[in-house]
């Protein structure tokens, strides 16, 4: 697949949310030498 596929398709992508009926939303991200850090996602009600 072209590197260009992936940006482009990357770039519609958008973060879930709350108003879609998910109880809690969390942002995971990286921990280099850990594994993942995974903390709520900030503004969400």
């Amino acid at each position: 697949m072209p590197d260009v596929a992936i940006y482009a398709t990357a770039k519609r992508l958008v973060p879930p949310s709350r108003t879609e009926g998910f109880d809690e939303v969390y942002r995971v991200r990286i921990v280099e030498g850990s594994g993942f850090g995974v903390t709520p996602r900030e503004g969400e009600p």
